[in-house]
């Protein structure tokens, strides 16, 4: 997601180039159990610029709304900050304001407060690739995770419950950012040691906006259809996910429900029809909370194209319009001129 891309020779995937406030997220497709014990291996590399780059990555576990698209924020944002229902471990290799000076790592929350104290890991810009294992022990509740051989941070936590929404099973991924400066940051994995939601028991769920609409006039109303989609059909007790909406003027339902062997359904948002001349209005579709069923896609757009135009108006005097740019000027560089824009 985002700046990332896959180099098909090397089997590494590009996290950030060298150019400044990218952000890059390999994500898995589909969740895993963490019910059940994990182990994922990756090398990373953190580039070759030491006092002008930055600004590193990590690995995460999440929930997020956006599913198998989710991607954090750039710069120290390291592609996680902002990540929903998410725990995370974090490579930082550049010093903001209170942080050791040497890049370190710790578990964070990217929606939180949450940090556990920061270990010093001397210079991760050198040019080499780095080792790393993330372990999680369902019985004993521990998140660990160890870099090149050398156990690095113990988390003893109930992850599902504190951090992942409540559900057994989240995505992964490693992610990387680049801000005022900036590094050539990779990651290529090596290993996934855990069980995936069964895709036949948990089908997935995305959502797809319609074309975009005019507005209309007053005394009309219209309305944009989203299509909840499933790629097969659901299964015992069907699949269910909270609605929000931005935009518009109404929508229904406020949750939807896919029910046994069937595969879709729809959202409909509604909106009305003026004379205002305004920029045009976006409704973005979220859905979220689901259940019985993968997260894809679960965000979508579409947009209510404004129709009505600007009044007319008259230019007076030394005024005159700029057709190329949309805009009256009103004096040149002449003087004694007055110019005068008024509706026509």
């Amino acid at each position: 997601m985002g700046d990332a891309s896959f180099d098909a020779a090397s089997g590494e995937y590009v996290l950030t180039d060298l150019a400044n406030w990218q952000a890059g997220f390999v994500n898995s497709v589909k969740r895993i159990d963490l019910s059940q014990a994990a182990t994922i291996t990756f090398d990373m590399f953190f580039g070759t610029k030491d006092g002008d780059g930055a600004d590193g990555g990590g690995f995460v576990f999440h929930n997020d709304l956006a599913g198998a698209s989710a991607i954090g924020q750039t710069g120290r944002g390291r592609g996680l900050v902002g990540l929903q229902n998410a725990i995370a471990i974090e490579f930082d290799t550049y010093q903001n304001e209170g942080e050791l000076a040497n890049d370190h790592t710790a578990f964070f929350d990217p929606d939180g407060s949450f940090s556990s104290t920061p270990v010093d890991l001397g210079n991760l810009e050198d040019g080499a690739w780095r080792s790393v294992t993330v372990s999680w022990d369902p019985q004993n509740l521990t998140l660990s995770y160890s870099i090149d051989g050398v156990v690095i941070g113990t988390l003893e936590s109930n992850i599902v419950e504190e951090y992942l929404g409540g559900s057994q099973f989240a995505y992964f991924g490693v992610a990387a950012a680049t801000g005022k400066l900036n590094n050539l940051q990779k990651v290529r994995f090596t290993g996934v040691d855990a069980a995936f939601e069964s895709a036949a028991s948990a089908p997935v769920l995305s959502i797809a906006a319609p074309a975009d609409v005019l507005e209309g006039d007053p005394g009309t109303s219209g309305s944009l259809v989203f299509t909840a989609t499933l790629d097969q059909a659901a299964g015992p007790g069907g699949v269910t996910a909270d609605v929000l909406v931005t935009g518009g003027n109404g929508f229904t339902p406020s949750q939807i429900v896919i029910p046994e062997g069937e595969s879709s359904t729809n959202v409909t948002v509604t909106f009305s029809g003026d004379t205002t001349p305004e920029p045009d209005e976006t409704v973005t579709v979220t859905l979220s909370n689901v259940a019985n069923a993968l997260g894809g896609q679960l965000s979508a757009s579409a947009a209510i194209l404004d129709d009505d135009d600007l009044p007319a108006f008259a230019t007076v005097g030394d005024a005159s319009f700029d057709a190329a740019s949309g805009g009256y000027v009103l004096t040149n560089l002449a003087n004694w001129q007055t110019g005068i824009v008024q509706l026509g």
